[in-house]
Parts: C-alpha cells; structure tokens; sequence
C-alpha cells in the first residue's frame, strides 16, 4: 500500500492487458452486497482480499450456480465503493454479449481509479547494493 487510501501497482502488472465492456444479457445475480447476506453467512472481509488458493470462492461459486444464478453482484476491491458483476463460466471467449468497448487497462486505471498509483518497478540493472 502507498499513502493512506491508495494501492500502489507495478505497471507491469497491468502492461499489455485489457478492459472489455460487455453488453450484459439477462443475468440472476446472487447481490453479496444486500445487508441480509450475512445472514446466509457471506463476509465481505472473505472476497476482498487477495486469494493463494480459490478453493472456497470455487465451492461458492458452484453452490451459486447450483441455485441457479449465473454470477454474483459484489464490491470491487480493486474499485473502491463500485459494485461489480463476477459471472461464473469458463476462461476464455465468451457468448453472452457483445463486446461495446475495449480499453487499455492502464489508461482505464489512470482515467477511472484514482486511488491507484502505478510505478515502473526498477530493473536489478539499475540497483545499486552496497
């Protein structure tokens, strides 16, 4: 993290990578964001961080999907109070709609999230140890 309320990024994170917007289809959407979800036991503390092991968010998602949703309405933790649409589904191109826009990721990040700072990581050229 850098200053108090913004996330610092690598640029190379986000290099050579994309933001498609997506005409959506009708969706049922599981909404995690509804004060009554913690009644059926979802923290939002457990999808907002990062994750080295998907098992649980895979197991949710199966379950959700097995109730008939087609994905879940939640709180980006990359973009602040935005709500976001998590659709389940295989990697890869999908059918559900048509693409109306695609951005370049960094640009999208420097217009639209603010709170994120980018940063060219130094080459281990360019470091001195002494």
């Amino acid at each position: 993290m850098g200053a108090a309320g913004t996330l610092d990024l690598p640029r190379s994170a986000v290099a050579g990578w994309h933001l498609s917007e997506m005409e959506a289809p009708e969706l049922k959407l599981a909404n995690f964001t509804d004060p009554k979800a913690g009644i059926f036991g979802v923290v939002p503390g457990d999808m907002a961080a990062p994750k080295k092991n998907y098992k649980k968010t895979r197991a949710w998602a199966e379950t959700i999907a097995d109730a008939g949703h087609d994905g879940i309405i939640n709180v980006s933790r990359f973009a602040g109070p935005s709500k976001c649409i998590f659709m389940f589904g295989e990697a890869g191109q999908q059918t559900r709609g048509s693409v109306l826009n695609t951005t370049n990721l960094e640009d999208y990040i420097r217009s639209q999230m603010r709170w994120v700072v980018l940063h060219d990581t130094p080459h281990s050229s360019s470091l001195t140890i002494v």
